[in-house]
């Protein structure tokens, strides 16, 4: 782990370079990007206005795939409200996006593989993974609007990107994540927040 200071206060940032490629200081806010060797800073990390919720960074949530922290924060705007996305780190220093947008939570973790489509299907576009057909439900357009914490990806405010979500019907989902030049897809589990637990 490679501890570092913040470049405008001097804050110590803590040890999470070793995985993180982005972190704000606890102190004063500034965004920090690590690019191969060299740190620099990232800019206006935006306003996070706090607001009630089942899981606030720090905290670490038990779910049905076991205890999770979340350790970084993504909030995205898509036009009817915003959501949350929690970079969380389970006992073993394995990352999950927690998605929470009201009600909703999902626990998904990044997929590697070849046959995805490299543009973002329309919904009723059918997605074959797993020996499964997943049908996409959901294409929206979401911007960044603010992030806290340590993350493996860079972010920037005001950054858009399409998004898709696809259901087989067996309580998981499948997501993808599409940018100028690049795609990201993710698969994971609906969590009943009914039978989660949050401990500080």
């Amino acid at each position: 782990m490679v501890s570092r200071n913040c470049l405008k206060c001097g804050a110590d940032l803590g040890a999470g370079f070793g995985w993180a490629r982005m972190v704000n200081c606890d102190h004063c806010g500034t965004a920090h990007i690590l690019r191969d060797e060299v740190f620099e800073l990232a800019g206006n990390a935006g306003v996070l206005h706090e607001a009630p919720g089942l899981l606030r960074l720090g905290e670490e949530l038990e779910t049905p795939d076991g205890a999770f922290r979340a350790v970084g924060v993504v909030r995205f705007s898509y036009g009817r409200g915003a959501w949350d996305e929690f970079w969380a780190i389970d006992g073993s220093g394995e990352g999950a996006w927690i998605s929470v947008d009201e009600g909703d939570i999902v626990l998904q973790r990044p997929i590697m593989g070849k046959g995805f489509p490299a543009s973002p299907p329309a919904p009723g576009f059918s997605i074959k993974y797993h020996n499964r057909d997943w049908i996409v439900t959901e294409a929206e357009t979401a911007r960044c609007i603010g992030f806290r914490g340590h993350l493996p990806e860079v972010f920037a405010l005001d950054d858009k990107f399409t998004f898709v979500n696809a259901s087989s019907g067996n309580g998981q989902l499948l997501s993808g994540e599409f940018w100028p030049g690049g795609s990201a897809w993710f698969v994971g589990n609906w969590l009943d927040p009914f039978t989660l637990t949050v401990a500080e």
